[in-house]
């Protein structure tokens, strides 16, 4: 398992809540369908220790490119 975190990027957390959301799923529907646990699923989108493999994941599984989920001054959610 990949362990490096993503510390030095900066990631909007609720971004990920909101990528869930806009596909009608619970965090233990995203959890099942990624083989993680619903605790997991809730730490990443409160802004807890975020694994690239799971980020990874995450991006893939809600079909969002990384600056999506990146903070920026022009990146916000609609």
């Amino acid at each position: 398992m990949d362990t490096l975190e993503i510390q030095n990027l900066e990631i909007d957390y609720t971004k990920l809540e909101y990528a869930r959301k806009e596909k009608g799923l619970s965090q233990t529907d995203v959890a099942k369908a990624l083989n993680l646990d619903r605790r997991q699923i809730w730490q990443y989108e409160n802004g807890k220790a975020l694994p690239l493999e799971n980020f990874t994941k995450l991006m893939m599984f809600y079909g969002k490119s990384i600056e999506f989920f990146l903070k920026t001054a022009t990146n916000k959610i609609a």
